[in-house]
């Protein structure tokens, strides 16, 4: 019982929000997931999750989950912050004109490295776009490993959240 419920707020924060990870010749998302399976919506605030890097990567790409790849409704913000600093590393603004692929929209940044050893949140504000939890064939990018998802409640506008 206690894994499902884990596993539930694991995935609904990890398609809220993505990145395109490289190191050497290897480029890939940060989560992927083959199928969705579930929807929910009407969740206002900042939904992300934390985790720490593996080997030094280099974020060049942020994402936004595309329910059903359809479109999403307006503009969003997606950053990433420094958890020991609690400063904004890099962001993006995803858009619906932004191009589609693995269930999200995805803006270019100016490419960041991010260190090994160190822990970072990515999070964006959600509006009521539909969000899935429990999608099948989820994978956790090697380069990186999951500790927790991260919100806050009553936040219009990026902000590390507490």
């Amino acid at each position: 019982m206690r894994k499902n419920f884990l596993v539930f707020f694991l995935v609904l924060v990890f398609v809220a929000v993505g990145a395109v990870i490289t190191n050497t010749a290897f480029a890939a998302p940060a989560v992927s997931f083959t199928s969705t399976a579930n929807y929910i919506s009407n969740i206002t605030k900042l939904v992300g999750w934390q985790f720490t890097v593996n080997n030094n990567i280099t974020v060049n790409k942020l994402g936004f989950y595309d329910d059903l790849a359809n479109g999403i409704s307006s503009s969003y913000d997606v950053g990433i912050y420094d958890v020991s600093t609690q400063t904004l590393v890099v962001s993006g603004i995803v858009t619906p004109s932004d191009p589609y692929n693995n269930w999200f929209k995805w803006t270019s940044i100016t490419p960041t490295v991010l260190m090994a050893g160190q822990t970072y949140d990515i999070v964006a504000i959600v509006g009521d776009e539909y969000r899935t939890w429990d999608p099948s064939g989820f994978t956790v990018n090697p380069d990186i490993t999951y500790i927790k998802n991260v919100w806050s409640n009553y936040v219009y506008s990026l902000a590390f959240p507490k």
